[in-house]
């Protein structure tokens, strides 16, 4: 299946403190197979470790509010070639369907949308789905695409087609590596960050990162986790 164009509208990201500029100017990448060694031990040693975790996780959101256990969705990969994303469902089954009803005609609500593409204090959110979220087990199965190869445990945000042009002439950028469970938005950033700030991110790492920055990123997400509480 071809992956999207990446020759669509160009709203350029930011970061306003130049590192977008220096990334472009210096592109390097550490060695896809010390990579790729890293995430099928990590990955393989974090399924082991929780798998009684998932399935307590799957046993509540069943007893919440039924099935499906797993929202599987289209996300883009490396090179923009499309895969299917694996999480736990934190929300009601019709919520796709539902967000145009849920936004109508607000325009506070169509920009927060916009700007975030998240609401706060979203309805569509499910009870066990809210503390899933805030403490990201609800991306337990994503290890599951880093060990079939379609996601890296850290890079940038693997995002639905739709969003592609949100990248701009940077998409070609962003999505040179594969997209990550964690990375620098989710260490680094802040949901208080426009959307902009957040490609900035994932343009800056799949530019320019080191097999150091990879280990820094993923050892400082356990800290970020526990700040989002």
């Amino acid at each position: 299946m071809a992956g999207p164009s990446f020759d669509e509208a160009p709203p350029a990201p930011r970061p306003d403190d130049g590192l977008l500029e220096l990334a472009l100017r210096d592109r390097r990448h550490p060695p896809a197979a010390l990579v790729r060694a890293f995430d099928v031990i990590t990955a393989g040693t974090v399924v082991v470790l929780t798998s009684p975790v998932f399935l307590a996780v799957g046993l509540a959101v069943l007893l919440d509010d039924g099935r499906p256990v797993l929202f599987r969705q289209r996300r883009i990969g490396r090179f923009g070639e499309p895969f299917e994303i694996l999480k736990v469902r934190t929300m009601s089954v019709d919520a796709e369907a539902s967000i145009d009803d849920l936004i109508g005609g607000d325009e506070t609500l169509t920009a927060e949308f916009a700007t975030h593409r998240k609401l706060r204090g979203d309805p569509r959110i499910t009870r066990t789905g809210g503390f899933l979220r805030k403490s990201r087990l609800d991306e337990l199965p994503q290890f599951l695409c880093v060990l079939r190869g379609h996601m890296s445990v850290v890079g940038p945000r693997p995002v639905v087609p739709s969003e592609i042009r949100r990248y701009g002439a940077f998409a070609s950028v962003a999505f040179s590596v594969k997209p990550g469970i964690t990375g620098r938005w989710q260490v680094m950033g802040s949901n208080a960050e426009d959307y902009r700030e957040r490609v900035g991110h994932d343009v800056i790492f799949g530019s320019q990162h080191t097999f150091g920055d990879v280990l820094g990123l993923a050892s400082r997400t356990p800290a970020a986790m526990i700040r989002s509480f």
